[in-house]
């Protein structure tokens, strides 16, 4: 509740915009005046923050050994 929303719908940007979230999908996003949420409903004042719904960070560095994920011995060819 209260983020500035950068939409997929071309340049379109929300100042104070809500974005429903339920069971981990958007089911909405809309100016918070206008976007009804139900009592009870948890809430996150996300104000003076941007969201882009939608957007999902996939990059990852796995694998690498100063992060100790792989046990010693387990692949070759790492100093």
């Amino acid at each position: 509740v209260g983020a500035r929303i950068i939409t997929m719908k071309g340049e379109e940007v929300i100042n104070r915009g809500t974005i429903v979230v339920n069971q981990n999908r958007i089911v909405e996003v809309g100016e918070s005046d206008v976007v009804e949420i139900s009592n009870g409903t948890h809430q996150i004042d996300v104000s003076g923050r941007t969201i882009i719904p939608g957007i999902v960070d996939v990059h990852a560095h796995l694998g690498s050994p100063s992060q100790g994920i792989i046990v010693r011995g387990e692949r070759r060819g790492f100093g």
